[in-house]
């Protein structure tokens, strides 16, 4: 399914390949917060457990905070933009990931229901809620893939602009 989202997130990839820009030493923090953010993507590619995405999503945040807080991500601020988007999708998809888990993740009938976080996700992320009659239903596992999708193709990205900087 390609949303607005998805043309935004091309958008931006196309934009970091082309504005690079300098050639210079790349910070070794910025190689492995994009490794770490690439093999989290082939960990969702190939199928994982959540408890081993969770695993995998605070590896790959420790690595993307520690060249997000360095020096160098001013260096190239549109490597550490796009470093930055791809660990929020990641983490909307871990977290949408539990929310499915959860025993009170349930439809929303006339405005109400069991929970108000999948209220919360239908306003939020129309484009995942489906509708029948007076039944509110949240996706949650289009919802997911549709992150992880987003969150590794701009991982691929980094990883080309680190390519184009070498």
């Amino acid at each position: 399914m390609i949303t607005q989202r998805t043309r935004i997130v091309a958008g931006l990839a196309l934009s970091l390949l082309l504005t690079i820009g300098c050639k210079k030493e790349v910070d070794p923090s910025a190689i492995q917060a994009v490794g770490a953010l690439q093999k989290l993507h082939a960990q969702a590619e190939v199928g994982t457990t959540f408890a081993d995405f969770q695993i995998g999503l605070g590896d790959a945040r420790f690595s993307v905070d520690r060249f997000l807080n360095s020096n160098s991500a001013k260096d190239y601020p549109k490597l550490a933009a796009g470093l930055k988007s791809s660990m929020d999708n990641f983490i909307t998809a871990g977290d949408l990931w539990n929310k499915e888990l959860s025993p009170y993740s349930g439809a929303i009938l006339n405005g109400r229901g069991p929970c108000a976080y999948a209220l919360d996700y239908c306003k939020t992320y129309p484009e995942f809620a489906d509708y029948r009659g007076n039944i509110e239903v949240f996706n949650y596992r289009d919802a997911v893939s549709s992150f992880l999708e987003i969150g590794g193709n701009q991982a691929m990205a980094c990883g080309e602009v680190l390519k184009a900087a070498r």
